[in-house]
């Protein structure tokens, strides 16, 4: 007796190209995504850095001429470029987490008034910290207290960027412009605040931050 095909019969081959072609998708984003989206970059003073670093780099040297007085470089971990550029202009103090040859003196970016003295820096420098920040509301008012009335902070932070973590530190954020702006004015209380974004202004890599405290 002539028997029809069962259902399960009709579906298998369809489902198995189904099944087949998200397999094939799902390895092709796994291997390509990651690649897709790694930070362009290019050759820099002679070495290979991502967009980000490089605006970091040239946002810092748009303000060697003008840095003075005392200035401390805050979450400065390995990186010896700010001192490079403006120890010779000012009284540079350097300070991380953690003890490093590069670091002056120790402290937590959530705590700073412990470590340094209220209204005792002309300049603050931060530059690819807050995302490692878990509590920015803390870290900004530190850094407002320990600004003399008038300083300034020269901030920089990642927007579109991988996560990138260490044994030490952590990724906790990713802040738009309007973003930085409550943080900088109205949790911090900065009077002028100029926020430049790097890279198209719709989908920047990262945000550059000029922050002053009110006289």
């Amino acid at each position: 007796m002539f028997q029809g095909r069962s259902n399960a019969d009709t579906v298998a081959p369809g489902r198995i190209i189904v099944e087949g072609m998200k397999y094939i998708f799902s390895s092709l984003y796994r291997v390509l995504l990651p690649v897709l989206v790694k930070p362009p970059g290019r050759f820099y003073k002679g070495s290979y850095a991502t967009l980000v670093r490089i605006g970091a780099m040239c946002f810092l040297e748009s303000w060697q001429d003008r840095i003075h007085g005392e200035v401390l470089d805050v979450g400065v971990g390995t990186r010896s470029y700010s001192r490079q550029l403006f120890q010779d202009r000012c009284n540079y103090t350097a300070t991380d987490c953690f003890e490093h040859p590069n670091v002056d003196a120790v402290s937590d970016i959530h705590h700073l008034t412990e470590v340094f003295e209220p209204e005792s820096f002309d300049f603050v420098i931060c530059i690819e910290v807050f995302e490692h920040v878990s509590h920015p509301w803390r870290a900004i008012q530190e850094i407002y207290a320990i600004l003399k009335p008038s300083g300034t902070l020269l901030l920089t932070t990642p927007f579109n960027y991988r996560l990138h973590v260490d044994e030490q530190v952590r990724d906790y954020w990713r802040m738009s412009a309007d973003g930085l702006r409550v943080l900088l004015q109205e949790v911090a209380g900065f009077d002028e605040v100029e926020i430049t974004a790097i890279g198209h202004p719709e989908f920047p890599f990262s945000h550059t931050v000029v922050a002053r405290k009110r006289r």
